[in-house]
């Protein structure tokens, strides 16, 4: 069951790119996100005998509800994200989460990295070096459609990797200052994050959903949500990470197939640096 598990984090990694990107078109983004969390509830809701009536609203407002409103904004930057760039690009500087986390875990909680894990930040701040550096297009309109790709695609995934890292931290702290069972917490999370987005809709943004396939996208990412928890819960952090580094290969894969055709020279070399950021860091 556990292999199970795995497997099932490096296809969600791999494959939720180019499955958002493909399956997700045309759907409005904070609908999306609004999707994903409902689903999460309910999964959370069928794995474990929680009683939603006993939790302390108060109590969980305080923990839960700012790091929600930052995953529910990072989870629509990441959307925008999938859309407009490849999935070796978006998971290499998804990866620099890690720096911004290691940051902010200095700053707020005081926590010093090693010289181990310093290397691996490196590693995640040169990849994403390379693959938000635009690449030469010798065609009239080349300069422009660089321009739109970095602002359409680069900045909303390294935006949604600075939320990554302070969610994680947020949720860290509020774990420590609480003992929280995992699936609760995620419910949490997940029903904040609903509370948040839901006001920011209206009734026509949900009919931009017009075929069962592009609830693929967010169903993958809240069934990826889940299964990370439990693969972090039994495995630990070390077989998520090796999780991570099969998901990128399979981004690689996933986009060869998707484009028809060998991903460019320059992310080909970042996978090696994604790769080693991830062995150094766990």
């Amino acid at each position: 069951m556990e292999y199970v598990m795995m497997i099932g984090v490096a296809l969600q990694v791999g494959l939720q790119p180019v499955v958002s990107r493909v399956c997700g078109k045309g759907v409005n983004k904070r609908a999306m996100v609004l999707t994903e969390n409902i689903m999460k509830m309910g999964m959370c809701w069928s794995l474990t005998e929680m009683d939603i009536r006993r939790l302390d609203v108060k109590t969980s407002a305080h923990l839960a509800a700012l790091p929600a409103i930052v995953y529910a904004v990072g989870g629509v930057l990441k959307l925008t994200g999938y859309e407009n760039t490849d999935g070796i690009t978006f998971n290499s500087i998804n990866q620099t989460k890690i720096i911004f986390s290691a940051i902010l875990s200095y700053l707020l909680l005081g926590k010093i990295q090693t010289l181990k894990k310093c290397c691996g930040l490196l590693c995640a701040l040169l990849a994403a070096i390379i693959v938000s550096t635009p690449k030469n297009d010798e065609k009239p309109d080349g300069e422009k459609k660089k321009k739109s790709v970095f602002w359409s695609g680069i900045v909303p995934c390294f935006t949604a990797a600075i939320l990554s890292g302070l969610g994680s931290i947020l949720c860290q702290h509020a774990l420590q200052a609480q003992n929280r069972e995992s699936y609760l917490f995620t419910f949490e999370l997940s029903f904040w994050s609903t509370v948040f987005l839901l006001p920011t809709l209206s009734r026509s943004a949900f009919s931009t959903f017009v075929s069962p396939v592009q609830l693929l996208p967010p169903f993958l990412q809240a069934l990826g949500g889940i299964l990370v928890g439990l693969v972090i819960k039994h495995l630990g952090g070390v077989a998520y990470g090796f999780c991570t580094v099969a998901g990128i290969v399979i981004s690689g894969i996933a986009d060869a197939v998707a484009l028809n055709g060998v991903p460019e020279l320059r992310l080909l070399v970042c996978v090696p640096l994604v790769i080693g950021s991830v062995v150094l860091y766990i």
